[in-house]
């Protein structure tokens, strides 16, 4: 009996024993997780599933272009089926590498060859698509694509990241020398791939040397580097093709030269008089023996004080072909002798097909940036700022392009444009400059194009303009000039420009006309606090002009539209108090002026310092140059609020559908300027090769090119990778067909 009893509880146990058991089994399985036999750890693996193998690849990466594998090698941009990375001499075998027609230097622009040193390829294994597949480097320099077209999955370096050069892709350890890199392909965010860790460059290096008591002469196929603050007495590159000079970290080039020593156009150091300037570093050459395929990425103090042991010119280059200077600092400059006439920090004359990126010059007495006497040159988000006695960008060079550049706090104008053919201003800014944001003076034509010109709290010279066109036959696109009371606003003293799509507010005058000819299309906002009344305009030229005789209320005689009463005095960020960009010590603002140390690095291109005198964005008090007492920091992108200035030409829907006025088969959608160049008037093109390959890169949205929507007033555009967006294809009628068009993800 008691046996039989205890047989009954063991049963009645061993069952809830095993009803326990299956219950909490059923628990944990539920929630994903296994308990195994052969470990006392519980797995993340859900049933049924495995982790991605990481497969290590066992080929290096290697160059696109066989014929150009080095950093200073390039190819002809032409051929191939539409990619800057199958540019093939004749045609394109099965797999890469390639074979590139290698460049001779007169090529028209510097796109108008690939940089073959920052393309790079390798192939993934154990991948059939590029579904899912994201490539990242080691060092983070590189954006990458995918592609698969070819039957394999590969991976093409693009360009550099924004914010990255040749610097951060050189160590000094053990030795002077290219950094090793590598790359990891993540799918769904594990890593599935991974290249050997590798050197990906042969060029020869140099440690560049200080204290020299002349020029010193750099060699040829070299790439001269310092880690180290150095004194010069100039370094010269003569008739010599792919040399580099490069300062790391924060080190930094400083002139202390005598006077005794003056860089020539011929790329020669001696001498004085006509043709000779004091320079820290002089490019030069002769006519059929250019300097080519240089790059400079330094930093260079021309030292700032007028006399012994300084430089006017900081970096010189006469006759230099397709070459880029990039992240590049200039400071101190200061006029000397009888040759300061029209020479600047940075004066590219009789040179072709150079590229300028991300240049930041500031803190001189002359011109910060220019570009004169040369062809088929751009200069790209760059900043000219705080020269005290005189102005920020000077253009006089034909075929040539400034693309979203700003010019603040100078003494003088913001950009200085002198005649020259087929010019290209895009999505340039002025901010707080003393004179005009923009003159333009000279005789003759100039047959420049404007696209999305910002012009805010420039003084405008006195009595003279924001924006001064005394010359002819150029073209405005979609500018915003605002905030010069006390002066008149934008005034067209030549004659036969184009004026189309104008915001004036708190300015004197919201138009004035001093030629014949001068014809405004599109729309007229006003609403200005004018000291010259209210929705004023002033006509005192000639015949043909839009506005009538005299002083008017802007109305129009014939083909334009007047909308008044509008204020953007919220239209932008407008005084923020801080900025983590600016190197400035204890940066806030307002600050003292003596305190600033940092007139050129900002959250972004659309920010600089003003005169602190209110804190309303636009007021008297407001314009013209901070250069003592406090300074205010002022940001005009626009506000995400905004309904004055954002929007104004469409609304981007980023569903493959163009809007309506990028349609050129609508003809007052298209632009003819006076070079005959036929563009969109409101899309601005694509500035990047791998997304624009078959652009010709003047900045103005053309036939067969990629280009971005502009959907807003003045220059900001709005921001983030474009490539995100879906773009849309607008095949078009009167002179502009087959266009591709993206915009900014964010606006």
């Amino acid at each position: 009996m008691e046996r039989t009893a205890f047989v009954a509880i063991l049963n009645r146990t061993n069952f809830f024993l095993k009803c326990i058991t299956a219950l909490y089994c059923l628990l944990l399985t539920s929630c994903g997780f296994l308990w195994t036999t052969s470990k006392a750890t519980l797995s993340s693996t859900p049933p049924g599933s495995t982790t991605p193998t990481l497969v290590q690849g066992a080929v290096p990466v290697a160059a696109v272009y066989s014929n150009a594998p080095n950093w200073m090698d390039y190819v002809i941009n032409s051929g191939g089926n539409g990619q800057i990375w199958n540019r093939c001499a004749a045609a394109c075998p099965g797999s890469l590498p390639y074979v590139g027609t290698a460049c001779v230097g007169t090529e028209l622009g510097y796109f108008g060859c690939v940089h073959g040193g920052e393309l790079r390829y390798f192939a993934v294994t154990g991948q059939s698509s590029c579904t899912g597949l994201v490539a990242t480097d080691a060092l983070g320099a590189f954006d990458w694509a995918c592609d698969s077209s070819t039957g394999t999955v590969l991976f093409i370096s693009k360009h550099l990241k924004d914010g990255v050069g040749l610097r951060d892709l050189i160590t000094t350890a053990p030795s002077l020398g290219f950094l090793a890199n590598q790359v990891t392909v993540r799918k769904s965010g594990v890593a599935v791939f991974q290249t050997p860790s590798s050197v990906w460059w042969t060029n020869t290096f140099a440690t560049l040397v200080g204290g020299n008591a002349t020029a010193s002469t750099l060699a040829a196929n070299t790439i001269y580097a310092t880690a180290v603050d150095l004194t010069t007495n100039g370094y010269l590159v003569t008739k010599s093709d792919k040399v580099a000079i490069v300062t790391l970290g924060t080190s930094t080039i400083t002139y202390n030269n005598d006077q005794s020593a003056w860089c020539k156009s011929d790329g020669t150091y001696s001498g004085v008089g006509a043709g000779y300037e004091s320079t820290l570093i002089c490019l030069g050459g002769t006519v059929g023996v250019p300097s080519r395929f240089l790059w400079i990425e330094a930093r260079l103090n021309g030292n700032g004080v007028l006399g012994t042991n300084s430089g006017n010119v900081l970096l010189f280059a006469d006759y230099v072909y397709m070459s880029r200077v990039h992240r590049t600092e200039v400071w101190g400059g200061v006029p000397f002798g009888a040759n300061d006439q029209s020479v600047v920090r940075l004066p590219f004359t009789h040179s072709k097909s150079n590229l300028l990126t991300n240049v930041w010059a500031h803190d001189s007495q002359l011109f910060l940036i220019s570009v004169v006497g040369s062809t088929y040159t751009t200069v790209m988000n760059s900043v000219a700022s705080n020269s005290p006695g005189s102005g920020g960008f000077q253009l006089k060079a034909a075929n040539s392009v400034l693309y979203r550049d700003i010019a603040s706090n100078n003494a003088e104008s913001g950009f200085n444009i002198q005649p020259a053919a087929q010019q290209s201003l895009v999505g340039v800014t002025a901010i707080s400059n003393g004179a005009q944001s923009i003159t333009m003076a000279g005789v003759g034509a100039n047959s420049t194009s404007f696209i999305a010109l910002g012009s805010y709290n420039n003084q405008g010279g006195g009595t003279n303009n924001p924006i001064d066109v005394e010359n002819n036959s150029n073209t405005f696109n979609n500018f915003a000039t605002i905030g010069t009371v006390g002066n008149n606003g934008p005034d067209f003293s030549g004659s036969t420009n184009n004026i189309r799509d104008l915001l004036s507010s708190y300015n004197d005058y919201t138009l004035s006309m001093g030629g014949n000819n001068n014809i405004v299309t599109g729309t007229l906002w006003t609403g200005q606090l004018a000291i010259g009344g209210a929705n004023s305009c002033q006509n005192s030229g000639g015949a043909g002009n839009s506005l009538p005789g005299g002083n008017t209320d802007c109305t129009p005689a014939v083909g334009y539209t007047v909308v008044t009463g509008v204020d953007p005095k919220n239209s932008f960020v407008g005084l923020p108090t801080t900025d983590s960009s600016n190197t400035t010590a204890g940066f806030t603002s307002p600050l003292a002026y003596a305190s600033i140390t940092d007139f050129v690095h900002f959250a972004n291109l659309y920010r600089g310092w003003g005169l602190d005198s209110s804190s309303t964005i636009f007021a008297i008090g407001n314009t013209g140059q901070c250069a003592a007492g406090t300074c205010q920091l002022y940001d005009y992108t626009l506000a995400a609020s905004d309904v004055v200035m954002r929007n104004k030409f469409g609304v981007w829907a980023n569903n493959g559908t163009c809007p309506a006025l990028t349609n050129s088969v609508t003809a007052s959608n298209v632009v003819t300027d006076a070079a005959g160049r036929k563009y969109l008037a409101y899309a601005v093109e694509v500035m990047d090769p791998w997304l624009n390959p078959g652009g010709n890169f003047d900045g103005l949205c053309e036939s067969n090119e990629v280009c971005v929507f502009t959907p807003n007033i003045g220059s900001y555009q709005g921001s983030g990778d474009i490539s995100t967006t879906t773009p849309c294809t607008m095949a078009g009628a009167n002179g502009v067909v087959n266009v591709t068009i993206y915009a900014y993800p964010t606006n």
